[in-house]
């Protein structure tokens, strides 16, 4: 299909879609090269739900496992070539939204309890806020989920320690408007060929 055509097809499903909100069943965020995201669209059909999201070049959807990044480093393993337009994948393992312009708070009440995780680890947080610039500063949200985190843990019995040099946890929020999905991704959940965490 012609690149020309694809970009027709991205047009109209983000006309049909402007007003409506990105779903809060999603797994997994994609992030494309500019201009390639019918053709990664194209590349995925098949193994999951995938559509493009109001943001350029970053498309989400819900893979058919549960493990979105395991089932994605399989298809690459086997057709390596389907993924030749995509710069990066982030796997998630939960999503909300939020009414406020504090993706912060909402990120924290979804948190709350999950220090168990991160007891007696070392790790640091990544987060991206599209939909919120003006808004947010991003580095200002990743120390303030870092500091609640690292409280969560000692409340949970442990020590965490911020550690930006192969940590043992990367915690991760990719917000799209108004959700947010959030992963911890375990050093061997990490596929260097898949995802990029910093």
């Amino acid at each position: 299909m012609p690149s020309n055509e694809f970009a027709r097809i991205i047009r109209r499903v983000r006309r049909r879609n402007r007003d409506k909100t990105i779903p809060l069943d999603w797994n997994v965020v994609v992030m494309t090269e500019p201009g390639a995201t019918g053709r990664v669209l194209a590349a995925l059909s098949g193994h999951g739900r995938f559509f493009p999201s109001q943001y350029p070049s970053v498309i989400v959807g819900r893979t058919e496992s549960d493990d979105s990044l395991g089932a994605l480093a399989e298809l690459r393993r086997i057709d390596p070539g389907r993924f030749d337009h995509i710069r990066k994948i982030m796997p998630v393992e939960s999503v909300v939204a939020f009414d406020r312009h504090d993706v912060t708070e909402a990120l924290c009440v979804a948190l709350h309890g999950k220090g168990a995780r991160l007891a007696n680890k070392t790790f640091y947080v990544r987060a991206r806020l599209r939909g919120l610039k003006g808004r947010l500063e991003t580095q200002a949200v990743e120390r303030a989920l870092g500091g609640f985190l690292i409280d969560e843990a000692a409340r949970a019995g442990g020590n965490a320690t911020v550690r930006f040099d192969d940590p043992d946890v990367v915690v991760i929020a990719e917000v799209l408007g108004k959700t947010v999905g959030w992963a911890f991704l375990e050093r061997d959940r990490r596929d260097p060929a898949l995802l990029r965490t910093r």
